[in-house]
């Protein structure tokens, strides 16, 4: 399978796994052929997996796992066929959680961060590290509203590329936990998280307006797996959160 979690996936991987089809399988008759967030696949890459798709080797099978299937190729999307996967209901994993020993009000923010995912639920249960990290991260982009914050929290991670992924997921999901409660208006733990000005945000903030935090999050990714300058790209996207927020401010 190819590596989760990538910024992209190049034309050169997609190459190795065709290679790999076409080799006997030692243990079983059947291969199956698993890629991850099918839409960081670059152009190109799309482009090499249509003909194994269309015809793939005997006993050869590929799912393609992505939240986007809109950013994935039409002529790649014809070739496949569409399952979605409904993520589990907050109350159950929430149950699963105290059941497995977790506090209440762990349990309560742990299902609604964890995207519905039970496995992304019990990592998180045991994670402490996640929540001291994530709480620096809130304190810089959810209870400050001030610009030139932008120099000094950009100076502070500047040397931690190693946590930019997880900056990039703790950002994405707070974007998810807004719009969760922008829809539903239901009042839930983890808004205690935000300041007064992102708990307005959340309550009267337009769908473009949330679009335009996930897509900043996006292009940060992006021009981080491109090895664009790293504290430059904090500023941005800190600045780029700052400004929508005051957009809505009284």
């Amino acid at each position: 399978s190819i590596k989760k979690g990538r910024m992209t996936i190049p034309v050169s991987d997609i190459r190795e796994i065709i290679r790999l089809c076409y080799q006997f399988p030692y243990k079983s008759r059947n291969r199956v052929l698993i890629i991850y967030d099918a839409e960081y696949m670059t152009v190109q890459a799309q482009n090499c997996l249509l003909k194994i798709l269309e015809e793939p080797p005997l006993h050869t099978f590929f799912i393609l796992t992505t939240s986007k299937p809109s950013d994935i190729l039409i002529t790649v999307r014809s070739r496949c066929r569409p399952l979605r996967l409904i993520p589990w209901k907050k109350e159950y994993i929430h149950d699963l959680l105290v059941k497995s020993g977790v506090s209440l009000e762990k349990s309560d923010k742990i299902a609604s961060s964890c995207n519905g995912s039970i496995g992304r639920a019990l990592w998180l249960a045991a994670e402490d590290d996640y929540w001291k990290e994530k709480k620096e991260i809130f304190d810089f982009f959810f209870h400050s509203t001030q610009r030139s914050e932008a120099l000094r929290m950009s100076s502070s991670w500047k040397d931690r590329k190693e946590d930019a992924e997880s900056l990039f997921d703790i950002l994405e999901t707070a974007v998810h936990e807004l719009l969760d409660h922008r829809i539903s208006h239901q009042e839930t733990p983890y808004l205690r998280d935000y300041s007064d000005d992102w708990i307005r945000f959340s309550q009267i903030a337009d769908l473009d307006s949330f679009s335009f935090l996930f897509d900043s999050i996006k292009d940060a990714r992006i021009r981080y797996s491109y090895n664009v300058n790293y504290q430059v790209i904090l500023e941005q996207l800190y600045l780029s959160f700052i400004g929508e927020c005051k957009k809505w401010e009284k």
